[in-house]
């Protein structure tokens, strides 16, 4: 009897040690986490002056929920938790191990000929026990990992749908900013459409609901096959000095001044280092010399590289912009990963605060149309009954007069 109980014992002795080991690693994880996202994550102040975010409070409040922690699904719920509060599209843990693989090997294959790459220093990173082991995967399983081939026949389908409008204007909806590989339908189509109707009165391009994907879709792909000349637009991006933030290089801004800074100071002074840098779109050697009016359809899920696009073509002038206010963040790099240490679980994060050439943090005053159109809804059935669309049709009626 007596041994039953020593057991016992020595079992509650045991799980209870157990517990606290996994708490005080919980909150090591917990810690390590707050300190990379305020010494890195660029948006912290401004969603505080925005947003009424309370960052003391809501760590607070979370490192005391990681204190009495339990389990790794608690933990990672406190996580996510805390992301929430951030609102950011760019900013989330990566949830399962498909994701995670397919990303570290893209990053790994993409810029294996540019070791020096902050996307390719990242994934050698990631590549730790405690990563291996929350993810389920090894070494050699990751090495044998091969990348899905998107760009098989079977696999690339025509994505953007393009037609002439009251016989005199093209329309062209681009629903996902697909990578070179598979735009290639895309491609082949909308070079015969612009060349089939080079003599329209106006194009209208609509990328309502279009949350990203592929910049290169847009300013190596479409727009040289439709601009009459050169057009660059100048931005600049603005890093803390953490230490995922001090990966990405460039030309850097040493004085870190601009012309125009359009918000508060305070922020301005939270960051270390700055980049500037120019997007230009060339014509092609099959653009059509597009000279007509240009109109761009936004609503508020136009992000990341669709805002790009968005932004692009309101700093250049290059179109008129119909709809609504997009989704912003825009401007900037590929968001960084991190592990957590001893939980191994991946954090996905924005890292570039993008500043367009007036001096505007892209990700708050995002994309703000010319023309303002209440209701902002893609019509798939009919043209003649989407409100964005038959605007921009009076627009373009008006004129010509």
């Amino acid at each position: 009897m007596r041994k039953i109980m020593v057991i016992s014992l020595l079992l509650v002795l045991f799980i209870s040690g157990c517990s606290r080991t996994n708490e005080q690693k919980y909150l090591k994880d917990f810690d390590y986490f707050i300190k990379t996202i305020e010494e890195n994550y660029p948006f912290l102040e401004m969603s505080e002056r925005l947003s009424n975010l309370q960052w003391e409070k809501v760590k607070k409040a979370a490192r005391d929920k990681v204190e009495s922690c339990t389990s790794m699904n608690d933990f990672e719920n406190i996580i996510d938790g805390v992301l929430e509060k951030l609102h950011n599209g760019h900013t989330q843990r990566i949830q399962d191990t498909q994701s995670l693989m397919y990303t570290m090997k893209l990053y790994e294959q993409s810029f294996a000929k540019q070791p020096r790459d902050y996307r390719y220093q990242m994934i050698k990173k990631l590549k730790t026990k405690a990563v291996y082991e929350h993810y389920g995967f090894d070494e050699k399983q990751f090495c044998d990992y091969v990348l899905p081939n998107a760009a098989t026949d079977e696999n690339v389908t025509v994505n953007a749908k393009a037609l002439l409008l009251d016989g005199q204007v093209m329309y062209i909806r681009i629903p996902k900013m697909l990578s070179l590989e598979t735009s290639k339908k895309d491609e082949e189509m909308l070079a015969s459409f612009l060349k089939a109707n080079q003599s329209a009165k106006a194009l209208i391009l609509d990328i309502r609901g279009n949350g990203g994907g592929n910049s290169l879709y847009w300013s190596e792909m479409l727009l040289p096959k439709i601009v009459d000349k050169a057009i660059t637009v100048t931005s600049y991006v603005f890093l803390k000095d953490g230490e995922y933030a001090n990966m990405i290089k460039g030309e850097c801004i040493t004085d870190m001044k601009l012309p125009n800074i359009r918000f508060p100071k305070s922020e301005f002074a939270q960051f270390s280092h700055g980049i500037v840098g120019d997007m230009k779109v060339v014509p092609a050697k099959d653009s059509i010399h597009f000279k007509k009016p240009i109109y761009l359809l936004i609503d508020e899920n136009v992000y990341s590289s669709s805002e790009m696009l968005a932004n692009f073509l309101k700093q250049s002038k290059a179109a008129t912009i119909v709809g609504g206010v997009s989704g912003g963040d825009g401007i900037g790099s590929d968001p960084v990963l991190f592990a957590l240490p001893n939980s191994g679980i991946v954090i996905r994060m924005a890292i570039c605060l993008g500043v367009d050439e007036d001096g505007n943090i892209n990700d708050e005053i995002k994309t703000q149309p010319d023309v303002h159109v209440k209701s902002t809804t893609v019509n798939e059935v009919s043209t003649k009954e989407d409100v964005c669309i038959q605007t921009t049709l009076q627009l373009i009626a008006a004129h010509g007069k």
